[in-house]
């Protein structure tokens, strides 16, 4: 019963996005039909926030139901599968969908200091400045970066007053160097996220986060003093290019100690490019049946992120590998 209701939530769903897309479509190719394509900046974003799980652990036929505290169980819920997507609906999807979909992200919305809240797709054609067709941009920018992209290209200034009302100055920045130049320094430093006790704030390629309480709860975790904070950098994503890299892995043990634990970091071309945390080391020492691979991992597989043997084989050429201890 559970699979036919929760299908039925995401064809609803996916349903309602085609549509928008179609919509969508049509407006694009009017513009494209009266000539106006080149002279237009085609901005669409994909969503407000990262999907939402307030349709708890069963998904909704109304909406207003969770606003309510009024319960749907799953028998309700079967008996209006007819009704889905119907003008007598206002339907949300069960959380774990909203979970899977904002993968890779964490969270959902109403989780503002994590990306599974906060981040969508954004679209934007310009073919009289962007000529680089179907390419990703990694900088990051906030939604309140927009308008400061479209007055530049507009070539209007920042209102000062609206109506003799005095307006306070924009907090976003342009997003146009990002347009022409994949590698333009990104402008947007700092930004702070807030909702619902959610707290988060970015700053120069980190993302430090705090979880008062996930959509699907009723209470508080925790008094707002004792949230735990966790800090995370979010720059998890730059490809190695070809030709000849120096790549280190440092580890800080410790100290005196069996199996201590340690910082690990990985340095590429002198630059971090990662550290985590292990807490265990082997203590006295390795497996019997397992010996030194590099490049291709014979035996026994040290992540499931990968299979054993041939299928992960490292298909570059390693110069060297230098291991050395240092006091």
């Amino acid at each position: 019963m559970e699979r036919k209701v929760f299908a039925r939530q995401m064809e609803v769903f996916a349903g309602f996005a085609e549509h928008t897309d179609h919509e969508i479509s049509r407006l694009h190719d009017y513009i494209e039909s009266i000539g106006e394509l080149d002279n237009t900046v085609f901005i669409f974003m994909l969503g407000d926030n990262g999907a939402s799980a307030e349709g708890l652990a069963n998904g909704l036929f109304s909406n207003n139901t969770y606003f309510n505290g009024i319960p749907e169980s799953i028998e309700d819920l079967e008996k209006q599968l007819p009704k889905f997507g119907g003008r007598e609906s206002y339907g949300h999807f069960v959380a774990r969908w909203a979970v899977a979909g904002n993968a890779p992200f964490k969270w959902t919305k109403q989780i503002a200091g994590d990306f599974g809240g906060t981040v969508n797709g954004i679209i934007i054609e310009y073919p009289q400045l962007i000529k680089d067709k179907g390419q990703i941009r990694n900088q990051f920018y906030h939604v309140i970066d927009i308008a400061p992209a479209i007055l530049e290209l507009c070539r209007v200034p920042q209102p000062v007053s609206v109506n003799g009302v005095k307006q306070e100055p924009i907090q976003g920045v342009s997003m146009v160097p990002s347009f022409t130049n994949a590698g333009a320094p990104e402008n947007h430093k700092t930004q702070y996220f807030e909702n619902g006790a959610n707290l988060g704030i970015y700053h120069d390629g980190w993302m430090a986060r705090t979880v008062h309480r996930a959509a699907w709860e009723t209470t508080p975790r925790r008094a707002l003093k004792d949230d735990v904070c966790d800090l995370f950098n979010v720059m998890a994503n730059k490809a190695l290019t070809s030709g000849k890299h120096t790549i280190v892995f440092k580890f800080d043990h410790d100290g005196v100690g069996l199996g201590k634990g340690g910082t690990g970091t990985f340095f590429i071309d002198g630059v971090e490019a990662g550290k985590g945390r292990i807490e265990n080391t082997n203590a006295n020492m390795f497996g019997f049946d397992e010996g030194a691979d590099v490049g291709l991992d014979e035996a026994t597989n040290v992540s499931k992120n990968y299979k054993a043997g041939k299928p992960s084989k490292f298909n570059g050429k390693i110069e060297q590998i230098t291991i050395e201890r240092v006091k």
